[in-house]
């Protein structure tokens, strides 16, 4: 039993860490621009997708992912999939994001 709580509690100690990196968090700012010019914005209710990852020789890979819309899922997988990342970043970690979309 001790060791599934030590091996919970380096988990969560990763993640904790991993979701402070803001070269990672620039880096996705900069290259994420999904095309939301035919997304139909729900006015009365947040537009979000939820995802996390890890990233493996300069690749994301989803661990999992979930939103508000199936179409936004599917447009932040595509892009997340098919980005290629310029830093190295700690194999292993866990990085959460949420992408929150507005209409402007």
């Amino acid at each position: 039993m001790k060791t599934v709580i030590l091996i919970l509690g380096m988990v969560l100690v990763n993640v904790s860490f991993a979701g402070t990196n803001p070269s990672l968090k620039n880096e996705i700012i900069e290259k994420i621009h999904p095309d939301l010019t035919e997304f139909d914005f729900d006015e009365y209710h947040e537009n979000f997708v939820v995802v996390s990852f890890t990233i493996t020789d300069f690749q994301i890979q989803i661990l999992e992912i979930q939103g508000s819309n199936p179409q936004l899922i599917n447009m932040i997988t595509n892009e997340l999939v098919n980005l290629n990342m310029e830093k190295v970043y700690t194999e292993g970690d866990i990085y959460n994001y949420k992408f929150i979309f507005t209409k402007r």
